[in-house]
């Protein structure tokens, strides 16, 4: 497993969906507002991609100027594990 990889998933990062709009337009939005996008993935009329997750809180600009709506499909990494159990831990 690369460091990379590593990182992500200690993180925590988001699979999502966006559709509408510009999708080409949201791709250079991310890189002017220093979003990183891997992954990314063109399916008919959805773009597919993968973004860490503070990355993903920082994406709203984007897709307002792009037009496309954004849908998460996917949350992975120790940061959702984390937040899951403190949640439990909660309701017992």
């Amino acid at each position: 497993m690369s460091i990379i990889r590593f990182l992500r998933f200690i993180f925590g990062y988001v699979e999502f969906c966006a559709e509408g709009g510009f999708p080409e337009r949201f791709i250079n939005l991310c890189s002017v507002y220093h979003v990183r996008l891997w992954d990314v993935k063109r399916v008919k009329d959805k773009l597919y991609a993968k973004t860490m997750l503070r990355d993903y809180k920082n994406i709203r600009e984007a897709v307002r100027r792009s037009g496309v709506k954004t849908r998460i499909i996917k949350k992975n990494g120790v940061a959702f594990f984390l937040h899951l159990s403190s949640e439990r831990e909660l309701d017992l």
